[in-house]
C-alpha cells in the first residue's frame, strides 16, 4: 500500500505585496505551503504582514484592497486576486480578531447562513450548511439567539463564542 500525501491546500511561493509602488513590502518573499490537515498560526508583532498575508489569502488584497503582489498564491489551486469571489469563499475564510466586527445580521442562524445565501444554493442546501456549520462551533442550541448575545456582558457568553459564530459563517460557505 502506498500512502498518499495529503494535498497543498495553501501555497506562497516568494510572495512580496506592496500596499503603493514606491513604499517598502508590507511582505516580502514570503514562502510557506500548508496541506490539508495541518493547523498553522502567524505570529508577529504589530505591523509584522500578518494581517496582509491573510487579506492575500482572502482575495481582497489586491482586488479590492489595491496594491502590488508579485510571487506565486494559490488557495486550493487556484490564485484569489484571479479567480471569482464565489470561488474563493467556498475554499477559505477569514476570522477577524474582533468577531464582532465581522457578525452583521441580527440572529445567528442568519449569520451563519449569510455565505450560502450570497452563493445563490438552494434552500434545502443553505438549511444543511447550517446544521453543519452550527454544530461543528458547538452553536447548535444558540442558533435562534441573537448574536449579540454571544459576546459582551457578564450575562453573555465569551467573545468565544462570538468567534465560534463567525467560524460557523466562514465554514457554512464552503
Amino acid at each position: 500500500m502506498v500512502a498518499t500525501m495529503p494535498s497543498t491546500v495553501l501555497d506562497l511561493q516568494d510572495v512580496t505585496f506592496r500596499y503603493e509602488p514606491d513604499e517598502s513590502p508590507a511582505v516580502e518573499h514570503i514562502t510557506f505551503a500548508v496541506r490539508a490537515g495541518e493547523w498553522v498560526a502567524v505570529t508577529g508583532h504589530s505591523g509584522s504582514g500578518k494581517s496582509t498575508i491573510a487579506q492575500l489569502l482572502s482575495g481582497y488584497l489586491p482586488r479590492s484592497g489595491g496594491g502590488i503582489r508579485e510571487g506565486i498564491l494559490r488557495v486550493d489551486g487556484l490564485d484569489p486576486a484571479e479567480a471569482s469571489i464565489a470561488e474563493v469563499v467556498q475554499r477559505i475564510g477569514v476570522l477577524f480578531q474582533d468577531p464582532d466586527a465581522q457578525l452583521v445580521q441580527g440572529r445567528v442562524e442568519d449569520e451563519v447562513a449569510f455565505g450560502p445565501e450570497n452563493l445563490c444554493l438552494e434552500v434545502a442546501a443553505i438549511e444543511e450548511r447550517v446544521t453543519d456549520a452550527l454544530a461543528a462551533v458547538d452553536l447548535a442550541e444558540r442558533r435562534p439567539d441573537s448574536v449579540h448575545s454571544l459576546s459582551g456582558g457578564a450575562a453573555c457568553l465569551s467573545s468565544g463564542r462570538a468567534c465560534g459564530c463567525a467560524a460557523g459563517r466562514a465554514a457554512s460557505a464552503e
